[in-house]
């Protein structure tokens, strides 16, 4: 029973970090503006 709450609770946390790891990629703009930077193109 222990193992399989362990397996399970590992999955769910490299669900989430994942998920949040993508978000970084679709909203770059809002992150750089969160430490007051900003890009001046697609390029960067």
């Amino acid at each position: 029973m222990k193992r399989k709450l362990g397996y399970l609770f590992t999955n769910l946390m490299v669900l989430y970090f994942m998920i949040s790891g993508l978000s970084v990629l679709f909203d770059i703009s809002g992150k750089l503006q969160r430490i007051d930077l900003k890009a001046i193109n697609s390029d960067g």
